[in-house]
């Protein structure tokens, strides 16, 4: 084991018998090189060099130190500085300590998923920042997420450094579909009038103009023999059965409605966070008896490419107040037309044609205008269902 090395300069008639009399003592120099034919630069041990004395007298040579290294040579300069020492060690802990803790939750999921519903659950499992890593149980708590969500068919939860990553895909439903080697009726998936047939197999058992409502048999999967109509035989039915179907939605808008506004009186403050404690910088007080807030909060500080729980958030309050707004009739009407639409496409079927839409009005209590829309489509209702 080296405690360190000593970097000398040897100044002599001739030099190179200062280092063969090291040599045949056992005392080797590295990295020997000529500054000048009188003068030789090399490294030893710093044990080694305390020997080197009785050579440097039998070789007539001089020996100067230009330079040190090794960990004897920085505890010297640390036993000079103790406060510079004692300080290293703490910052050495403190980082090892802040290494140790969860700074960031980082959640990847489907869209159709709701981000706060997942954080919610990781909170009641215990999950937020300025946890210790060696708390988490990963296998509990991808079991806890698939159980509370139906739609989750798979999650993974890992730890990046400091911070945890969830992530979550989400199960694709499968089509009801019935094996083609299995005998079925076709039935209607809903209410509606028949528009078109087309029958691949089966006989059918409506006829366009016919209402239909959802699970009656609109293609039937049971044959009789052709030659003995006691006879039937069960087939597997299949076809696409085109069928007008409605779909209804209200909306109700008050021509007169109380509006919470900005007032344009907003403040500002600044907090250092560390382990989810906050510590206020420098920031106003205020008055508002209604406000709104905005908060934004820095990305977790970096000690090179590990995550500290130490953030910077910033907060903005905006003065409220309630006003009384009023609405013209166009305007209200406009306003429930877009509406009740709008949440009429929510149920119609991406497969749907949309064919018309009729919008009707009527005066309700308290100022208002309801608006009731019928949209009108076209779409396959055909759905496969078993025969026992």
């Amino acid at each position: 084991m080296h405690f360190g090395y000593v970097k000398i300069e040897i100044t002599g008639y001739k030099p190179e018998k200062f280092i063969n009399i090291a040599a045949r003592r056992n005392l080797f120099m590295k990295n020997v090189s000529y500054a000048d034919p009188r003068k030789v630069i090399g490294e030893i041990d710093v044990r080694s060099f305390k020997k080197l004395r009785p050579v440097a007298y039998k070789s007539r040579c001089k020996i100067h130190i230009v330079g040190r290294r090794g960990p004897i040579f920085f505890l010297e300069k640390c036993k000079r500085r103790k406060v510079f020492f004692i300080e290293g060690i703490c910052a050495a802990l403190i980082i090892f300590f802040l290494s140790t803790i969860i700074a960031d939750i980082e959640v990847n999921i489907p869209i159709t998923m709701s981000e706060q519903k997942v954080r919610e659950l990781l909170a009641e499992n215990g999950i937020h920042i300025g946890m210790f890593k060696y708390e988490i149980d990963d296998e509990a708590l991808v079991k806890n997420i698939i159980s509370s969500f139906d739609e989750v068919s798979w999650a993974e939860v890992s730890i990046k450094g400091t911070k945890i990553q969830v992530d979550i895909a989400q199960e694709v439903a499968r089509p009801n579909v019935v094996p083609y080697t299995e005998p079925c009726d076709v039935v209607a998936l809903k209410e509606g009038v028949i528009y078109s047939m087309n029958v691949k197999s089966g006989i059918a058992a409506v006829e366009p103009g016919d209402t239909v409502m959802a699970g009656d048999v609109i293609i039937s999967g049971k044959i009789a023999d052709k030659y003995d109509e006691n006879i039937f035989y069960n087939v597997h039915a299949h076809g696409e059965v085109i069928a007008s179907t409605w779909y209804s939605e209200k909306q109700v808008v008050n021509t007169v409605k109380t509006e919470r506004v900005r007032t344009g009186n907003f403040t500002e403050s600044m907090s250092l966070n560390i382990l989810g404690l906050e510590f206020k910088l420098f920031g106003w007080d205020h008055d508002y008896e209604e406000y709104d807030e905005l908060k934004e909060e820095s990305s977790p500080m970096l000690w090179g490419k590990i995550k500290l729980p130490i953030q910077i958030t910033k907060k903005t309050l905006y003065e409220c107040e309630e006003q009384v707004i009023n609405i013209d009739g166009d305007t209200a009407m406009q306003l429930a037309r877009e509406s009740a639409y709008a949440k009429c496409l929510e149920q119609i079927p991406d497969s749907a044609e949309i064919v018309n839409a009729k919008f009707s009005y009527e005066t309700v209590q308290n100022d208002g205008i309801c608006v009731t829309v019928i949209v009108e489509c076209k779409e396959n209702i055909a759905k496969e269902s078993a025969i026992d």
